[in-house]
């Protein structure tokens, strides 16, 4: 009787939330990337990606529905890689 009143009390104590705040987090750059792909004419895949980009993630511990993410590409920063595309062996049949 002793060890199940043990046993309940662990559990209750376990049940009881632990109050957290909010963590934010700095998405690091350095240590990060944002690519893309996309169907062109449903034959191939052009991939890219965005060389800056910055941005804040908030966490809240309680509740992950209240996940907010802020995310800054610079536009003039994508990288599609022409220089693969040119080399393509499809396009040197086509010349």
């Amino acid at each position: 009787m002793k060890g199940l009143m043990c046993s309940i009390l662990v559990v209750f104590a376990l049940m009881i939330p632990v109050h957290t705040h909010a963590a934010t987090w700095q998405i690091d750059p350095d240590h990060s990337n944002f690519q893309f792909k996309v169907r062109h004419m449903t034959v191939s895949n052009v991939r890219g990606g965005f060389n800056k980009a910055r941005g804040v993630v908030t966490i809240d511990d309680n509740d992950i529905t209240n996940l907010k993410v802020e995310l800054t590409l610079d536009a003039a920063s994508i990288n599609t890689d022409p220089t693969a595309k040119d080399s393509s062996p499809l396009l040197k049949n086509c010349q």
